[in-house]
């Protein structure tokens, strides 16, 4: 189970405990401690107050429970993300665009990528269209202007 559902089941854990101490006629506390809700005669008062310290001794391991969790998640993740502070970022514009743009720095840029770039790429425009240049050569269909 990770991080996120062992948190989320010892809390269902912490609500289930509050929920049946409030079932038993209980009021528990923001500070998760249990007190009666209705005056008890005194014949039922040892049953009672028996009753409510196995509650409270359940609902004080169970928080006890999710707190440790919640520290130990926290730890991981603290852990995991150690590294994330270090990370560097080029500090130059000229690498950030050699990174991001190989094609446009030619062959070379491609050798330091482990590839030789000896036949066109397949599927980019060619240069002569796009820009209107022309050469003397003819292509195939094309008539003479």
């Amino acid at each position: 189970m990770r991080g996120a559902g062992q948190i989320e089941a010892q809390e269902r854990g912490v609500l289930d405990a509050v929920a049946a101490a409030e079932d038993a006629g209980f009021v528990v506390g923001e500070d998760y401690s249990i007190s009666r809700r209705d005056p008890v005669p005194e014949s039922q008062f040892a049953a009672k107050q028996a009753q409510a310290q196995v509650f409270a001794d359940g609902l004080r391991w169970r928080v006890a429970e999710f707190v440790a969790v919640n520290r130990q998640v926290a730890a991981h993740l603290t852990s995991a993300a150690e590294g994330v502070g270090t990370v560097r970022f080029a500090d130059d514009a000229d690498d950030v665009r050699r990174v991001l743009d190989p094609l446009q720095n030619g062959a070379e840029s491609q050798r330091g990528l482990g590839r030789e770039l000896d036949a066109p790429v397949v599927g980019l425009p060619d240069p002569a269209v796009r820009y209107g240049v022309t050469s003397g050569l003819q292509r195939a269909g094309q008539g003479t202007a």
